[in-house]
């Protein structure tokens, strides 16, 4: 049995209450240190890529308190486990302790994993520095570490580290199509070697205004574009249709809505990097042609960082915002569905006797007891037969109904008439008036 299923039995356990084990210690038996296996088995598998991860996520479903109408929406989503985890925690406001929690560890490891590549880049600054090759140039790396050069080198290090650690996870992602790997890895190459010759031109001119750098960096920006774009358009020509259509099925609208969040979210990628371009082109104009010296070019160089960083916050925040999106979308859906099978019906199995000119249905249906007494029928009508004394049929309970002189009405009702005061049945008019109740 697969360690992900496993983890999913026993997340089942401590929903039933089976198991005073933490999910934390779990975790920690069953994955060791091995972050990056942790990562790779819930953000890349899907729930429904084999017959045991299904299996295991549908057990999950089955022990969470919530609408049967609200577990279908996962029969067929191409999502991953995280994803699976998060819209649960959305689906039940926050209020599942269990999935919280889960969803808490999965976030540490994950900051985990990052924290380990920054100590990772810095730990190569420092075993630079202390190199036997630099041990007698300790003066010199003193100048460095105080020049202005120091943030390029930084930046340096940082963008081979991240991009060889990104480049890593790709390749050993087998659950990824090969064709999508190599685009991603395509795209990802080309931004990493931009940006290293940027960095590069940087620290040989010392930080001085270069147009080559200039150059580089805006490139780099124009490959994030352009990787954006090849995921709008691919998306657009591979995504199932994503209009909504009244007589569709709910099935076939979830799975629209599934497919309008992922074009929402490229689309909003493909938007924040151009808006991170601009920044960028904006940037490389004002260090090229605003003289300022070293101070200007150490805040241009810091500049561009923060616009990386930006961008990667605001596709997080554009991300969450359509995750909410969605989840209002499913339960507007799922309302409706539920909507439709609550709708009253009548039954048809008893006929009403022919309206007499000067009754109106309003008042009341008229139905000929004796007759259907006398045949022996036992009617399923649930309205209670009372004298006509007793009789009070509003037009909100009859509901709205077309007769005509000569025709049948059908409905249910109880054919039970109902005492008087003496405790004896009243006898049953040729036609009375009854009060019927919805189903």
């Amino acid at each position: 049995m697969k360690r992900i299923t496993q983890t999913l039995e026993f997340f089942c356990e401590l929903l039933k209450g089976e198991n005073k084990r933490t999910l934390a210690s779990y975790l920690k038996a069953a994955y060791g240190n091995k972050l990056a296996e942790i990562y790779s088995d819930f953000h890349t598998k899907k729930i429904n890529e084999d017959a045991e991860i299904a299996a295991a996520v549908q057990e999950v479903l089955k022990l969470i308190n919530i609408d049967q109408i609200k577990k279908e929406r996962f029969q067929n989503a191409n999502i991953t486990l995280y994803e699976f985890l998060s819209e649960l925690q959305q689906i039940t406001k926050r209020q599942n302790a269990q999935v919280n929690e889960f969803i808490r560890i999965i976030n540490s490891k994950d900051k985990r994993l990052e924290n380990i590549a920054a100590v990772t880049s810095i730990g190569a600054i420092g075993i630079l520095t202390l190199s036997p090759v630099l041990l007698n140039n300790l003066p010199m790396i003193e100048a460095l570490l105080g020049s202005a050069i120091f943030f390029p080198v930084v930046g340096l290090v940082y963008t081979i580290a991240t991009g060889l650690y990104t480049l890593y996870q790709s390749v050993f992602d087998f659950k990824t199509p090969v064709m999508q790997r190599f685009t991603d890895n395509f795209f990802l190459s080309a931004s990493t070697a931009l940006n290293v010759a940027a960095y590069s031109v940087l620290i040989s001119a010392a930080v001085s205004v270069n147009p080559v750098a200039a150059i580089l960096f805006v490139a780099a920006s124009s490959v994030d574009v352009l990787k954006e774009s090849f995921n709008l358009i691919k998306l657009k020509l591979t995504s199932p249709e994503r209009k909504i259509n009244p007589d569709d099925s709910l099935a076939d609208k979830q799975e629209k809505a599934r497919a309008d969040f992922e074009y929402k979210k490229a689309r909003n990628n493909l938007f924040i990097a151009l808006g991170g371009a601009g920044a960028m082109v904006g940037i490389i104009a004002v260090w090229s042609f605003i003289p300022g010296g070293i101070f200007l070019s150490v805040a241009a160089v810091a500049a561009i960082g923060a616009v990386y960083l930006a961008k990667t916050l605001l596709n997080k925040y554009s991300e969450n915002r359509l995750k909410e999106e969605l989840e209002q979308t499913f339960e507007k859906y799922e309302q409706e569905e539920a909507a439709k099978g609550t709708k009253p019906t009548l039954d048809t199995s008893l006929e009403m006797a022919p309206m007499r000119e000067g009754h109106s249905l309003i008042d009341g249906l008229l139905l000929d007891a004796k007759s259907t007494a006398a045949a022996g029928s036992t009617p399923a009508l649930r309205a209670q037969v009372k004298s006509p004394a007793h009789t009070q049929v509003s037009a909100s309970k009859v509901g709205m109904f077309s007769h005509s002189e000569g025709s049948a009405a059908k409905a249910v009702i109880d054919l039970t008439p109902s005492n008087d005061n003496t405790g004896h049945n009243e006898p049953i008019p040729d036609q009375l008036p009854v009060s019927v109740k919805k189903q």
